[in-house]
């Protein structure tokens, strides 16, 4: 190099953006976690850090989602049946949930994004659809 020129500064390696970028599913992963772990260890019923469904608490009737939070209780400790027997459409839903949320993350990380249903407004019309008939056929006496 010569006296006259200037040496200009090797390129970050990465840039903040990116940087920014790739932290995301790292903090999604590790929210994820931490909520497993806090439903794992505490029962939903009688704790009160635990959301309360609205439509329940004011008219007695239960939500396509009531007894979710106390199902995927009992799906971390193995217990099918009882998991089921609170809510049955939570079961059901649970891998597809996971599925969907692996799929985020690997599309927050690669280049490529990967093809699902759950972008789909067809999907979205059929889970609407199977929730009301779910909430209907729960509360008919």
């Amino acid at each position: 190099m010569t006296s006259g020129e200037q040496s200009t500064p090797p390129p970050p390696l990465l840039r903040e953006s990116v940087r920014r970028k790739a932290s995301w599913p790292i903090w999604i992963i590790l929210g994820g976690l931490g909520a497993t772990v806090v439903l794992w260890l505490f029962e939903p019923h009688g704790q009160f850090f635990y959301p309360r469904c609205w439509l329940y608490s004011n008219t007695g009737l239960q939500c396509p989602g009531c007894g979710g939070l106390r199902a995927a209780h009992a799906l971390l400790h193995g217990e099918l049946r009882e998991a089921w027997r609170l809510n049955p459409l939570a079961v059901l839903l649970a891998p597809f949930g996971a599925w969907w949320v692996v799929v985020e993350l690997l599309n927050r990380v690669r280049q490529v994004p990967l093809r699902h249903p759950f972008h789909h407004p067809k999907f979205w019309i059929v889970f609407g659809v199977i929730s009301v008939v779910f909430g209907i056929a729960r509360n008919w006496r």
